[in-house]
């Protein structure tokens, strides 16, 4: 085949774009500090780059997750911590009240107190975290306990059933409420017979009504252990996903990210190409019939 001096210009110019492209690609990795900066840079690095981040959005939102359910748990607990404390006093006036030497002016004071560790529960069944009604189900718009005085005193339960879930991993759920109505109308039944009682300054049944009281109380710490387990669920799943997070973050790194030393020392010997080639193909094109010649 014939070579002539036209297929040397454009072998030496096609050469010369080929380094050229090769330096801006390599001039780009070390200033942007990413190797990976378009998808023809390395499509099956760019695919494992896009899943790796799908799975850090992922992660992210798992996370976010978490945290709200853990907000709402420790709003709950917090709840009926104080609810817990309230029924503890009451247990107090009830063995105080049983005292058969007590007046009946001295029953009714301690009857007045019960009354208002009453409406202090009934007020904590209706606690709130950020607008939302914590034990009401999913009615977290209304409040979910109303206290009708009478006679005879009652407690409305304006919630519903419904779990609360929230995800906090793939495929894994997590109930993070307790409606209202499957703890708290033993609580203020418990309440109200000691009330009437005191009130009626019949010891003999501020007596009886210890059993219940102690009962209401061990039914509100099934609830608060429920709240701590779910707690620490939260806090190994974190951990889990953070660990997970990190080690995604790692190898995303590896891929996208350019290795200086390697990328400084491709651009070097780069550039000694470049500048090889323009002298080489300064020669070459400068050469022509005439040079021969002579």
């Amino acid at each position: 085949m014939r070579v002539t001096h036209r297929m040397i210009v454009d072998t030496v110019l096609s050469g010369l774009n080929n380094n050229l492209r090769r330096l801006e690609d390599l001039q780009r990795q070390v200033s942007s500090g990413r190797r990976l900066n378009r998808p023809s840079d390395d499509p099956p690095a760019v695919e494992r780059a896009l899943t790796y981040r799908a799975t850090l959005s992922a992660g992210e939102q798992y996370l976010r997750n978490i945290d709200a359910a853990r907000a709402w748990l420790q709003a709950s607990d917090t709840a009926l911590a104080s609810a817990t404390e309230a029924l503890q006093r009451a247990r107090e006036l009830a063995v105080q009240g049983s005292n058969d030497t007590l007046g009946l002016d001295q029953q009714q004071a301690i009857a007045t107190e019960v009354d208002q560790l009453l409406a202090q529960m009934v007020a904590l069944g209706n606690s709130t975290l950020r607008g939302q009604y914590l034990f009401a189900g999913h009615r977290t718009q209304t409040a979910p306990f109303t206290l009708n005085q009478g006679p005879p005193t009652t407690v409305t339960y304006n919630g519903d059933g419904g779990a609360m879930l929230r995800e906090i991993d793939a495929g894994v759920t997590l109930q993070i409420n307790t409606p209202g109505n499957s703890f708290l109308p033993t609580v203020v039944t418990a309440l109200i017979n000691l009330r009437d009682h005191l009130r009626a300054g019949d010891t003999a049944a501020v007596r009886n009504d210890l059993p219940a009281l102690d009962a209401a109380a061990d039914t509100l710490l099934a609830v608060r252990a429920d709240f701590g387990a779910k707690l620490n669920r939260l806090d190994a799943a974190e951990a889990q996903r953070q660990a997970l997070q990190a080690d995604t973050t790692a190898q995303l790194s590896k891929i996208e990210d350019t290795d200086y030393g390697e990328a400084i020392t491709q651009l070097t010997t780069a550039e000694l190409a470049y500048k090889a080639g323009l002298q080489a193909g300064a020669r070459a094109m400068q050469s022509n019939l005439f040079d021969y010649l002579r």
